[in-house]
């Protein structure tokens, strides 16, 4: 179905291009004037004017549509991809409140649905990581007490070796050597002892003599052994202090380094374990808040999946803006959002809106009266004043670029009769200037042939060729300067032509 509003911008756009064709011609009038009034190869009817002095209006005319100044428009909110299932009558009567338009839910509800599922595992899995970390953390401080009570016990046993043990070793070697010291010194008295007096002794038998021979052998024995024991007393100090002891140093040394490397190590894998787990969670609960916002946030689409009219007014179908073209509504259609379904203008403030071709811009300001008349009722005549000119041209044809210029532009009006309604198309006429008692005579009056302007003058019934010197012209008369008088009689074309 049609909509009036698309009927209306049809017919809008073709009056349009008509007018600006008219302009052109009424434009190329002023400043040349055409040659001829009426075609050639035929004969005008009598047609005259008398000319006139008084006020000439100077303007620029051109067509519109009377609109609302302010335009409801309503549009799907919902960043949900949907379809139209219902939609009030176009031009129906719609009061504050009313549901003008409904759209598919089912998807909508089970898009929820999942969403509510997916944060129920999610909250799920929350759980379970917090129960993990606990764990992970209690692992993580029985690892650490060991590998710290490893390091203590290296420690105490690296100490205990320096200050206790390894002296106290020390020493015993000290008194093993004293002590090998001592008996060998023992046995070497004790042989020169023995070999003294067998030097001394005169046997009387040889068995007593070779007796004391094996004594004092067996004495002489005795001094190696306790000779060979005392230097390996010495050679065990020396092995101990220069390798036994320093190598048990180092060896205790690196135990506790070892630790102290254990320590870090248990340590460093337990803050690993813990951020992973931790990661995990933070993870978790991100996707938890993105679920929740999410399912928020589509639990609050669901009222918007209805168009409420927010005013009193009168149901129009898609933006009457628009300016490449209407979209059609229909039941079933795939909705975007913010693609505007309905529009209620408030009939309370009405303006005119129009298309200001870019060859008027210079003529025509923010400010200017306006006089404003419906085609409908053409003895209707209302007054305004020109309230906004778009700053910058578009296209009159949006999706081409060679298309003529326009300014959007907006007219104010000073009064809003009843009769006056939103969509009805207009004429209006931009008063740029007004000249004062000035003679006037309408442009087909006037003629142009190599470079000079001239007028037929009814003299005694017939026409008489009179030069005259033109000025300032609108669409329909020209200003003339000299060469005619109020109360002449002029014609409105050729009369000699055939």
């Amino acid at each position: 179905m049609m909509s009036a509003w698309r009927k209306l911008n049809s017919k809008n756009l073709i009056a349009l291009a008509l007018a600006v064709l008219l302009l052109a011609g009424a434009a190329g009038m002023a400043l040349k004037l055409r040659k001829n009034a009426i075609s050639k190869g035929g004969t005008a009817l009598d047609r005259f004017f008398t000319v006139r002095r008084g006020e000439m209006v100077i303007g620029v005319f051109l067509s519109g549509n009377v609109n609302a100044k302010q335009k409801h428009k309503l549009a799907l909110e919902a960043n949900f991809k949907t379809t139209l299932t219902w939609i009030t009558a176009e031009n129906s009567t719609v009061k504050k409140g009313d549901v003008v338009a409904r759209f598919e839910t089912d998807d909508l509800a089970q898009k929820i649905e999942e969403l509510e599922l997916s944060l129920q595992n999610f909250l799920k899995e929350r759980d379970i990581s917090l129960e993990e970390i606990r764990i992970q953390k209690s692992v993580n401080e029985a690892q650490k007490k060991i590998a710290g009570d490893n390091l203590l016990d290296a420690e105490d046993a690296f100490v205990k070796y320096r200050k206790l043990e390894g002296p106290k070793d020390s020493d015993t070697q000290n008194v093993k050597v004293e002590e090998a010291g001592k008996l060998l010194e023992d046995a070497r008295k004790n042989y020169e002892e023995a070999l003294a007096t067998f030097k001394q002794t005169v046997f009387m038998e040889e068995d007593d003599r070779k007796k004391e021979m094996e004594k004092l052998t067996a004495l002489e024995k005795k001094v190696k052994t306790e000779e060979i024991n005392y230097n390996n007393s010495i050679l065990d100090r020396k092995i101990f202090k220069r390798f036994t002891y320093p190598n048990k140093l180092t060896q205790l040394s690196n135990k506790v380094e070892q630790e102290k490397l254990n320590l870090n190590k248990a340590s460093v894998t337990a803050n690993s374990q813990l951020l992973q787990k931790e990661n995990q969670l933070s993870k978790i609960e991100a996707q938890i808040r993105k679920t929740q916002y999410d399912l928020e946030k589509h639990r609050n689409y669901m009222p918007q999946m209805q168009l409420v009219a927010p005013v009193d007014g009168i149901v129009t179908y898609s933006d009457p803006d628009r300016r490449w073209g209407t979209q059609e509504i229909k039941v079933g259609m795939e909705v975007r959002p913010r693609d505007v379904l309905v529009t209620i203008p408030e009939m309370s403030t009405l303006v005119v809106e129009f298309d200001l071709p870019e060859q008027y811009r210079a003529k025509v300001k923010t400010g200017d009266k306006v006089v404003v008349q419906p085609d409908s009722i053409p003895n209707l005549k209302i007054t305004g004043k020109l309230s906004s000119i778009a700053p910058t041209p578009v296209n009159q044809i949006h999706w081409d670029r060679n298309s003529p210029k326009i300014y959007p532009s907006k007219v104010e009006l000073d009064e809003q009769p009843e009769s006056l309604v939103s969509g009805m198309s207009v004429r209006i006429e931009i008063i740029t200037d007004t000249l004062k008692d000035v003679l006037y005579v309408p442009v087909e009056a006037v003629f142009d042939e190599g470079g000079k302007y001239f007028v037929y003058l009814k003299v005694n019934g017939t026409p008489e060729v009179r030069e005259v010197q033109i000025g300032t012209s609108n669409d329909y008369y020209v200003e003339i300067k000299s060469g005619l008088q109020a109360g002449e009689t002029v014609y409105l074309y050729r009369p000699f032509q055939k």
